[in-house]
């Protein structure tokens, strides 16, 4: 076979992926997850009031970072959202559609990371994971603002890479501009993205990669979208009396969650590795028959990480020929220095179409620098995951790059070592049996998250799928009556109610903000029960069993409603 049937090969093998990554984001989009989570909801009416009136559902004009219920949400879902709702109508389906946007960042330019790095194998490996492992299908199917940061940084990654590499000026404003927007994702980022840049920076000002001009291209646009973040933050932690802007809107939080990181929590995280793989408390996040990225991987990211920290090593040590850099996984000149096996990284070489290392003396690879960027990129998620309040997988979801990067790695290290033991044949079946086996665990784990999950996890914690559909059935039963209606304020699935009459009936939102009751009541809707019972209301009861007991004793009569019961006197 020759180079160009291989290359089309290859090409075919990535287009199946990209179709299998389709299918399986965008079939039953709008019912699984079943219901619409509280934090998605209240991003999904944002977006509707940002694409219709310019403002979000407090009515501040373009907002910065959105109030949400109180404690703040990133805002860049939110953008992203109100410009699909915009071309389309707004339905669970349309504004599902960012998530589904970030899972192809993550696939695109995760995919030009491997291959710039590890290589074209490694590139359609990383592909076919990125597309079948849980976590990223799971993330990428509903509207969590933070599930943003993954993609966003992964693109951030690529471009620092490319221009480093290319010395291109205005690549490194692009750089600049994707890490502004990055901030916009998930607010993690304010403090990763500081800790991760300045070393990373540093490295390249020491080697010569940034000069003055370059430098100030990327921190200009940086800079620009970073400052109104930035005023959020002083305003709300009191440092700067606040004051109005011009063209956006800086919300002041009643419930600022800045003070969540702290070196405090170091102690009681010591078991995020086993969150990371395995699964946390919340059941949208990972289950625990098959973990984030299947156990499978286990083994071979630890293989990877310890691969990429004896490489890194290799550049650091003092047994290292100085050649100029001090990142990234080293060359062959500086691995034979070190008494390091030339390939032991399991990088295909130039032999089998990937080019390996070997560079001039006294110089290093842009390969070389790319690769610690990636390790520097993990330790410091890493190191926030651990400063964190309760950190769990979607929290963490940046990190998921770096730690598929690292199992790649892993795999392919393995395949090196079969092949020097048992030739190309044997690297070959061990590439096909892993292939075969991460697509036989993706099989199992698609009939279940699209036949079992909906049903057998039900309700889901912080997810609605009912409020709507009874208050369609009550307008049903009740035509033309416009009675009150009151909710039992004691389901654990139904946080914020309010959010999901709102995305009921958009129209009612002038109504919601006139009153400003925002969780207490609006209009015929009461989200608590009366100190006295209301002859005339309608009540939607959960698990208050003194209340309902009180209802059925003044003569209400009820019906069953899915998981709820609904109270009501014939009129």
């Amino acid at each position: 076979m020759n180079r160009q049937q291989k290359h089309c090969i290859k090409i075919a093998v990535g287009i199946l992926i990209f179709a299998l990554f389709l299918v399986t984001r965008l079939y039953r989009l709008p019912e699984i997850p079943r219901g619409i989570h509280v934090d998605e909801a209240g991003m999904a009416f944002d977006a509707f009031c940002l694409s219709r009136y310019g403002t979000d559902r407090y009515g501040l004009s373009w907002p910065v970072y959105l109030a949400n219920y109180g404690g703040g949400q990133s805002a860049l879902y939110a953008y992203l959202a109100a410009a699909a709702i915009r071309l389309l109508h707004f339905s669970p389906t349309v504004f599902r559609l960012p998530a589904v946007f970030g899972g192809f960042l993550t696939l695109l330019f995760g995919s030009l990371i491997l291959k710039r790095t590890l290589g074209t194998k490694a590139t359609l490996a990383g592909a076919l994971l990125f597309t079948v492992c849980p976590y990223f299908l799971m993330a990428s199917r509903w509207g969590l603002d933070c599930n943003l940061m993954l993609g966003f940084s992964a693109m951030s990654l690529y471009l620092l890479m490319t221009a480093a590499a290319s010395g291109r000026t205005g690549l490194f404003a692009l750089a600049g501009l994707s890490y502004g927007v990055t901030l916009y994702s998930y607010a993690i980022a304010f403090i990763a993205l500081p800790l991760f840049l300045a070393p990373a920076l540093s490295g390249l000002i020491w080697r010569k990669k940034i000069t003055a001009s370059r430098l100030l291209a990327f921190a200009l646009p940086l800079g620009l979208l970073a400052s109104p973040l930035l005023l959020m933050i002083a305003f709300n932690f009191g440092l700067i009396t606040p004051f109005s802007t011009s063209g956006f809107s800086i919300p002041i939080l009643p419930e600022y969650r800045g003070s969540e990181l702290s070196l405090m929590h170091l102690p009681e995280n010591l078991n995020l590795f086993h969150t990371l793989f395995f699964h946390d408390f919340l059941s949208y996040n990972g289950f625990a028959a098959y973990g984030t990225l299947y156990y499978l991987s286990i083994p071979f990211f630890l293989a990877g990480l310890a691969q990429a920290l004896f490489d890194a090593w290799g550049q650091l040590s003092p047994c290292r020929k100085n050649t100029g850099g001090i990142t990234g996984v080293s060359s062959s000149e500086s691995r034979q220095a070190c008494g390091i096996p030339n390939g032991t990284n399991g990088i295909p070489n130039s032999t089998d179409g990937t080019p390996n290392d070997t560079v001039a003396t006294g110089s290093t690879s842009p390969r070389t620098q790319d690769r610690l960027l990636v390790l520097l990129w993990f330790f410091v998620l890493l190191f926030v995951g651990l400063s964190m309040s309760g950190p769990n997988i979607n929290r963490m979801n940046a990190i998921y790059f770096p730690l598929l990067y690292f199992t790649v790695q892993g795999l392919l290290l393995c395949a090196a070592g079969i092949q020097r033991l048992a030739g190309k044949w044997g690297s070959r079946i061990f590439s096909c049996g892993m292939g075969a086996l991460y697509l036989l665990l993706f099989l199992s784990f698609a009939r279940f998250y699209y036949q079992d999950y909906p049903e057998q996890i039900y309700p889901q914690q912080y997810f609605n799928d009912s409020l709507i559909r009874i208050l369609d059935y009550i307008d049903e039963k009740f035509p033309g009556q416009n009675r009150e209606i009151y909710v039992d304020p004691f389901d654990d699935n139904v946080v914020h109610p309010y959010i999901y009459t709102l995305l009921r009936r958009p129209e009612n939102h002038k109504l919601w903000l006139t009153e400003k009751q925002w969780d207490n009541s609006y209009g015929p809707y009461h989200f608590n029960l009366p100190g006295e019972i209301d002859p005339d209301g309608i009540y939607i009861m959960y698990s208050d069993g003194i209340s309902m007991a009180a209802l059925e004793q003044a003569g209400f009569i009820w019906e069953p409603y899915e998981l709820w019961k609904i109270y009501s006197k014939p009129q």
